[in-house]
C-alpha cells in the first residue's frame, strides 16, 4: 500500500482501469483516480495531477500545467472525501445538500441548485456561481454526488474566468460526466 501511495502523491494514474467505463468522446481520453472508484474525462492535451491527504483523494484535470505554474485557472478539481460523517458529523447526503445551500446563500448564483437521486443512498446536487468582479470574475460550478451507504462525497468542480466561460464549459460540461463504480 505504501507503494501504492507514493505513486498516487507523484501524480501516477492507474495503468489499469479499476472498473468498465463508456468509450470516451473523440478528444477526450478517461482518467482513472486510484482508490476513488472515479473515472475523469481529459482533453487531449490538459494536464493531469493526483494527491493523496489522509481520508481526501484529489484529481485535477486542467488547462494550464498545474505541477509547472502552482495552481491554474481553467479545469477541473476532484476530491473523494471518506467517512465524510466522521468529519461533518451528519450524513453524506446531508452534508452534500448543506454546501449547495450555504453556496446558494453565499454566493452570486448563475445556475439555481439542483439535485436528482442517482439510487438509493445516492444523491447528485449543483450549482453554479460567480466570484470575484470585473477582470478577475471567476465562474465555478459545483457538483457533488453523495453516497450514505459509502460514506463518503464526490465533489466536482469546474472553474474557468468569466471571460473565457462559454468557450472553456464545452469541455467542463463534457469533463463533468465523469463515471463512477457502483
Amino acid at each position: 500500500i505504501a507503494d501504492f501511495l507514493a505513486r498516487v502523491r507523484n501524480g501516477a494514474r492507474a495503468q489499469q482501469p479499476e472498473f468498465e467505463v463508456s468509450a470516451p468522446p473523440p478528444g477526450y481520453s478517461w482518467v482513472f483516480i486510484p482508490g476513488a472508484s472515479t473515472a475523469l474525462l481529459r482533453p487531449d492535451g490538459w494536464f493531469v495531477k493526483t494527491d493523496v491527504a489522509n481520508d481526501t483523494i484529489a484529481g485535477f484535470i486542467t488547462l494550464e500545467n498545474l505541477q509547472e505554474r502552482g495552481e491554474f485557472e481553467t479545469g477541473l478539481t476532484f476530491n473523494f472525501v471518506r467517512g465524510i460523517s466522521k468529519k461533518s458529523r451528519t450524513s453524506a447526503i446531508k452534508y452534500a445538500v448543506a454546501f449547495i445551500h450555504d453556496a446558494a446563500t453565499t454566493k452570486e448564483v448563475l445556475l439555481e441548485p439542483w439535485g436528482n437521486e442517482l439510487a438509493p443512498d445516492l444523491l447528485g446536487v449543483g450549482i453554479r456561481y460567480r466570484e470575484g468582479t470585473g477582470d478577475t470574475a471567476v465562474i465555478i460550478q459545483n457538483y457533488l454526488i453523495a453516497d450514505d451507504a459509502g460514506d463518503n462525497v464526490r465533489f466536482f468542480v469546474f472553474k474557468s474566468p468569466e471571460a473565457n466561460w462559454d468557450a472553456m464549459w464545452k469541455f467542463g460540461e463534457t469533463m463533468m460526466k465523469g463515471q463512477i463504480a457502483q
